[in-house]
């Protein structure tokens, strides 16, 4: 689960997860390509995103770090969502995206209404809650020199 359902934090991708091709073509375009075939076009993903915003305040980066989402409209300005479709074809194989963007927030917004809408779970080892965030440990350690 992602914990959709229950109090706890809902973590999101962070830049360096869109850099790891299987993960990218496993976990959003893969996850992209299935819920695009339950909406009725391109420019639906824009009202279908809204989704994130009732999540807002328990989204966070790996590190501990807030995640505030943007405003749809200013991720994906245009109202047709064209942008869409050279996402979602697939390479000659049918099996892989055909592109790969570097469209950062535009990936992490679909990945996590992705798994939102899917309740999924968050796809990588459990994450320690008592553990001391590695932004929070760097820090202790400039502040202790």
């Amino acid at each position: 689960m992602t914990g959709s359902n229950s109090k706890g934090p809902i973590y999101v991708f962070s830049d360096h997860h869109f850099g790891d091709r299987k993960i990218y073509a496993t976990y959003v375009w893969l996850a992209a390509k299935r819920v695009s075939e339950m909406l009725p076009g391109r420019a639906s993903w824009s009202n279908a995103l809204d989704l994130i915003y009732e999540y807002a305040d328990r989204l966070y980066f790996e590190d501990g770090t807030k995640y505030d989402p943007i405003a749809v409209n200013e991720v994906f300005p245009d109202p047709q969502n064209r942008w869409m479709t050279d996402f979602l074809k697939a390479d000659e194989t049918g099996r892989g995206p055909a592109y790969y963007s570097w469209q950062h927030e535009r990936l992490r917004m679909i990945e996590l209404y992705c798994r939102l809408r899917n309740d999924d779970p968050w796809p990588f080892p459990p994450i320690d809650p008592d553990a001391t965030p590695p932004a929070a440990a760097v820090m202790q350690q400039e502040m202790a020199q």
